[in-house]
């Protein structure tokens, strides 16, 4: 049976059997992850497998009552296959956290796994030293900033990508431009008290947590649907979505072979370098000192 027609039986099994769950991470039954599929990269030639569904995660902090530093007191994991939100599992430590990931990796069958959060360099703070204890130091990371990255990749596979670089706005608005099913349980949360890892949640805590990634992987999905994308070709950022379309339009247009009819010769780009002013923050010629211009005027300083 081709691949398809598997997904899409699968896919109307948890339409129909499957009832989406809140679960603590020491109760919650991973076994049903092993129906998730896995998905190759189309027309690269290679065996590469991607987990075929979106994983969104997410921590929250307390200052401490002793120090100054915070530290995690809530964690939440949404998985969201076959168009079907399966779970969301919570807890309190960073420890368990990793070891809920080492679940996943072992129960979804694939060579690349992919978990998303809104604003990964706040997340990674808190959850670096334990990751890296459990899978190795990253092998590939690309950063916009020093503590600010778009992914970091693992030897295993495992690569946490940031959704708030894709998105461009925040959670809230997000889920709120795409219309999505759950939103952000905005005002469930007082920021201001000092939890510590062994605290019950209340029902209005846990749903906060629990929306905030539940909402993430609804909104991950719609954006896939409106780019027309799959779970690998999902851009990193939200201006890799008009890069990717001005190559197809170039592609489709010769694009290139007209470039190559209107590039300038050597010494046609020479001269435009020789006479044409520094692009950006204008300044003097270098190739035209000691020359005086009379009546010259500017409408603002950055254009004088």
């Amino acid at each position: 049976m081709k691949r398809s027609a598997v997904k899409e039986l699968k896919k109307k099994w948890f339409k129909h059997n499957w009832d989406y769950e809140l679960s603590h991470h020491s109760t919650f039954d991973y076994s049903i992850l092993n129906e998730i599929m896995y998905i190759k990269r189309a027309g690269k030639g290679e065996n590469l497998r991607f987990s075929d569904c979106f994983i969104m995660a997410d921590t929250e902090t307390s200052k401490s009552p002793y120090r100054q530093d915070n530290h995690v007191c809530a964690w939440t994991i949404s998985i969201r296959a076959f168009d079907t939100n399966i779970a969301t599992i919570y807890g309190h430590r960073p420890s368990t956290f990793v070891e809920t990931v080492e679940k996943l990796l072992i129960n979804i069958d694939a060579d690349k796994f992919i978990i998303y959060f809104h604003n990964l360099g706040y997340d990674w703070v808190f959850l670096r030293r334990h990751l890296i204890a459990a899978f190795g130091e990253p092998e590939h990371q690309l950063n916009t900033k020093p503590y600010y990255p778009i992914f970091i990749e693992f030897p295993n596979g495992l690569e946490l990508r940031d959704s708030y670089i894709l998105a461009q706005r925040s959670l809230e608005k997000w889920a709120n431009d795409l219309d999505v099913e759950h939103r952000k349980a905005v005002g469930k949360w007082d920021y201001d008290m000092i939890r510590n890892q062994d605290a019950e949640f209340t029902p209005a805590e846990l749903e906060y947590i629990e929306h905030d990634t539940l909402a993430g992987v609804e909104c991950l999905q719609a954006t896939m649907d409106n780019l027309h994308k799959h779970v690998y070709s999902m851009p990193y950022t939200a201006t890799g979505i008009p890069r990717e379309e001005v190559r197809k339009r170039g592609r489709e247009n010769r694009a290139h072979d007209s470039f190559l009819k209107q590039v300038f010769s050597y010494d046609q780009q020479k001269t435009a370098e020789d006479w044409v002013y520094h692009g950006g923050y204008t300044h003097a010629n270098r190739h035209a000192v000691k020359w005086i211009w009379e009546d010259v005027s500017a409408y603002d300083f950055a254009s004088s």
